[in-house]
């Protein structure tokens, strides 16, 4: 990817994160925040909706590698696999780089339906690549003896549902989490469940 049609990109996420009446996302407002003219925004993007799915393309595959590029994961140990796994995920949600941190914006709703359906599609490819890395973790877990084989579906959503409802916890504005303490409360449940 060009360093332009990055910046572009970097700023469409920026107005997908407010929906402020004043301040629509428009390629002329694009233009302008990026300093570049409106004739080399629509050499990169054919629309205002190329521009939205390509952003959120761009920030779910970005998510995708923070998430899986764990130095070292190979030979972790189970609980330094979950706790490594989960702080990335609550970093990404503190630092508001969550999909849904974006998907408010009346314009994503505009999108025409394919333009949605190939979002669903991919958010879809990298839940199955999250899920991949949660069962590797999960088997290391059972490889050590430390949680109870095997890990039946259901259970997986329990561990799942957990994972997922303290990540969204942590994006309530009015709270103060400390997410290094719920991690841990969350790998000590986890093991009270799943022995």
């Amino acid at each position: 990817m060009t360093h332009k049609k990055h910046a572009i990109l970097e700023v469409v996420l920026k107005y997908l994160a407010h929906d402020e009446k004043n301040d629509a996302l428009t390629i002329s407002n694009i233009a302008k925040d990026t300093g570049i003219g409106k004739s080399t925004v629509y050499e990169y993007f054919k629309s205002k909706d190329d521009m939205i799915t390509d952003a959120l393309s761009m920030l779910m595959k970005k998510n995708l590698e923070t998430i899986m590029d764990v130095e070292g994961f190979d030979t972790m140990d189970f609980e330094s696999a979950f706790k490594s796994h989960l702080t990335k995920l609550f970093e990404l949600a503190e630092n508001k780089e969550m999909v849904h941190d974006y998907s408010h914006h009346p314009d994503i709703a505009l999108l025409p339906k394919d333009k949605k359906e190939k979002l669903l599609y991919e958010m879809h490819e990298i839940t199955k690549s999250f899920q991949k890395r949660l069962d590797a973790i999960l088997t290391k877990g059972i490889e050590e003896d430390v949680l109870a084989s095997p890990i039946t579906a259901i259970r997986r959503q329990t561990i799942e549902s957990m994972i997922f409802g303290s990540v969204v916890a942590t994006v309530n504005p009015f709270a103060t989490m400390d997410y290094q303490a719920m991690i841990g409360d969350l790998y000590e449940a986890l093991l009270a469940l799943h022995r």
